[in-house]
């Protein structure tokens, strides 16, 4: 049966509503569709629902670091709605061997980054837009650092009880230094006649290639000159095997 409404008065109809789909949704009831016994509605009545959750990334500015470097983190705040989300919140954990100084970013709200943490409080991430909560990260041990926001670590005060559905994740790898070790083959050797061959070796235990490898060796002056006794050489490490001067290696180089 239809509804009464005494003169003078409103009344107020109510029902819970939801969607699985994000998305803006308008709703309407358009100007006619209120039948009543003093005539339809002359005008509609219209309203807006957003069904978002908020969203959350992050990079690292390069893939790989030497051991103590650093790297610039951004961590992207994302909202799909035509309203502002206010209350945004989140922590990160970075993975072992990471740490975390110099907090930035356009985000609006407290933003922290010290010890093994990146933080956000009290944000607001602006109505069909995005921002940003960014800092220096250095690499303090050797290896992959997988860095994860988990599904539900970023949240909003309004719309109440959202949260990322997704997690935000990337890595970066620190790089071990390289390493230079040298041996004499045969020693002693006989003062003038005798000769040993100088072996110096390099290595690079990371999964990335290394390239422009340079070094010097000067060769002592006490308690006499050593110097280069023949042209018989080996070099696996590609490059040019030059003398302490940068020309080319000779009998009687001193490095």
């Amino acid at each position: 049966p239809g509804g009464s409404l005494a003169a003078g008065a409103s009344c107020t109809l109510s029902v819970n509503v939801r969607s699985a789909t994000s998305g803006t949704y308008t709703n309407t009831i358009p100007a006619g569709a209120l039948s009543s016994s003093i005539g339809p509605n002359a005008a509609g009545a219209s309203d807006t629902l957003n069904v978002a959750r908020p969203n959350i990334s992050k990079a690292f500015s390069a893939t790989t670091v030497p051991l103590n470097g650093t790297a610039t983190l951004t961590i992207t705040l994302s909202n799909p709605t035509g309203t502002a989300m206010t209350g945004a919140a989140f922590t990160d954990t970075l993975p072992a061997g990471l740490t975390a100084v110099t907090p930035g970013g356009n985000c609006v709200g407290t933003k922290a980054a010290s010890g093994s943490t990146v933080s956000l409080a009290a944000g607001t991430i602006p109505a069909n837009g995005s921002c940003t909560v960014t800092a220096t990260i250095t690499g303090t041990t050797v290896g992959l650092k997988l860095n994860t926001i988990p599904i539900g670590g970023l949240t909003v005060a309004v719309p109440a009880g959202a949260s990322n559905g997704t997690a935000a994740a990337d890595d970066i790898t620190v790089l071990a230094p390289p390493t230079i070790t040298k041996s004499f083959l045969t020693s002693p050797i006989l003062p003038n006649t005798g000769v040993s061959q100088l072996q110096i070796v390099l290595a690079n235990s990371n999964p990335t290639d290394l390239t422009g490898a340079t070094f010097i060796d000067t060769f002592p002056t006490t308690p006499g000159a050593m110097t280069v006794a023949g042209l018989t050489t080996t070099n696996s490490c590609s490059g040019s095997l030059l003398n302490n001067l940068g020309a080319a290696l000779a009998v009687g180089s001193t490095g």
